[in-house]
C-alpha cells in the first residue's frame, strides 16, 4: 500500500542523490503498466488532502506518468525508457520545469525512480601555440527511468509474465498495414494464372484479349 509519510518542507529536505550509469533494462507488458497507473490512482486516494483537486499528483504529474509508460518506455525494443525532459514536455503538453517537478513527486510515491544518463564526446579545442588538439569530455545526457511494478514490492510473489511484447504494439501494427498493402496485389495475379491455366487444360489460350479454342 502507497502512504505519504510525514516529510520535511521541500526546502528542508536533503538534495537527491546522483546515480550515474546507463539506462536500466525493465520490461514492463499492458498489465504491469496498468498497475503502475492504478497504484498512482490508488495513492492519490489515500493521500488527497483538503483543498486538492486530484491528490499529491496533480493532472500534469500524471500526463507525465502516462507519457513516460505507453509512449517512451519500451520503444527502443529493449525494455528501457530515456527521454530528455523537451520530449516529455512537448507529448505531456507542459512545461520543462512542470516535467521536473512532476517527476520528483512520482518518485516520492514510489512510482519511478531513475539514473543520469553520462556519455563521452570528444571537443577539438587549441592550446595556447594554436595547434588544435581533442580532448574527452563527460556530459549528462538524459535520464534512465524504472518504474515500480506494485506485484514487485510483494514479498514471495511472482509478477504474472505475459506473452504480450513489451515494446510499443503500435510498432506491430504499422507493420501488419505494410505487408498487406505490399501483397495487395497478389491476389488478383494468382487468379489471372489460375484462369490461365484452367483455359489451358480445356484446350482454351488466351489471344489478343479474347478466347480462342484451339482446334
Amino acid at each position: 500500500m502507497l502512504t505519504r509519510p510525514n516529510r520535511l518542507p521541500q526546502y528542508l529536505r536533503p538534495r537527491r542523490e546522483k546515480i550515474f550509469g546507463p539506462a536500466p533494462s525493465h520490461p514492463l507488458d499492458a498489465n504491469a503498466k496498468a498497475r503502475v497507473w492504478a497504484a498512482a490512482a490508488a495513492y492519490n486516494a489515500q493521500n488527497r488532502r483538503q483543498g486538492q483537486h486530484q491528490g499529491p499528483l496533480t493532472w500534469a504529474t500524471l500526463r507525465v506518468l502516462r507519457t513516460l509508460l505507453w509512449r517512451f518506455h519500451g520503444a527502443d525494443g529493449g525494455g528501457r525508457c530515456f527521454p530528455s525532459y523537451e520530449k516529455i514536455a512537448a507529448v505531456a503538453r507542459c512545461a520543462r520545469s512542470s516535467v521536473a517537478v512532476a517527476l520528483r513527486a512520482l518518485e516520492e510515491a514510489g512510482l519511478l525512480t531513475w539514473v543520469n544518463r553520462i556519455a563521452r564526446v570528444r571537443h577539438y579545442v587549441r592550446d595556447l601555440f594554436g595547434r588544435l588538439s581533442s580532448e574527452w569530455r563527460v556530459v549528462r545526457i538524459s535520464n534512465g527511468y524504472s518504474f515500480g511494478d506494485p506485484l514487485d514490492r510483494e514479498p514471495g510473489r511472482k509478477a504474472y509474465k505475459s506473452d504480450n511484447p513489451t515494446r510499443p504494439q503500435n510498432r506491430d501494427f504499422k507493420n501488419q498495414l505494410r505487408s498487406r498493402s505490399a501483397t495487395a496485389s497478389e491476389p488478383f495475379s494468382a487468379v489471372g494464372e489460375t484462369a490461365d491455366a484452367l483455359l489451358m487444360r480445356h484446350g482454351w489460350f488466351r489471344g489478343g484479349g479474347k478466347e480462342v479454342q484451339r482446334g
